[in-house]
């Protein structure tokens, strides 16, 4: 079986397009182990009940034929969304 290597345009867009959100770099996160993410302070059962949700965008990295992979975590979509939530919470208090 031949593997497949993926480009740009497999993954969500060109190399030269702006990120979603132009204050946050472009990158992806793991999640945490334990704890809370250093970034953006949730756990690791909040970042699965968004994924679930389809909230934020996440991929499984995984060899192959294999059960586990890695959960990766685009932070651009937590940020944008922890900002929509920071909006909303002001725009409420406010009226």
């Amino acid at each position: 079986m031949k593997a497949h290597t993926l480009t740009a345009a497999d993954i969500g867009g060109s190399a030269r397009r702006k990120p979603a959100t132009p204050n946050y770099p472009p990158r992806w996160i793991r999640l945490p182990v334990r704890g809370h993410c250093p970034d953006t302070g949730l756990s690791r059962p909040a970042f699965y009940q968004l994924i679930a949700a389809g909230r934020i965008k996440s991929a499984c990295i995984r060899k192959p034929g294999a059960i586990r992979g890695q959960r990766l975590v685009y932070l651009p979509s937590v940020m944008a969304l922890l900002d929509a939530a920071a909006e909303a919470a002001s725009a409420k208090a406010q009226s």
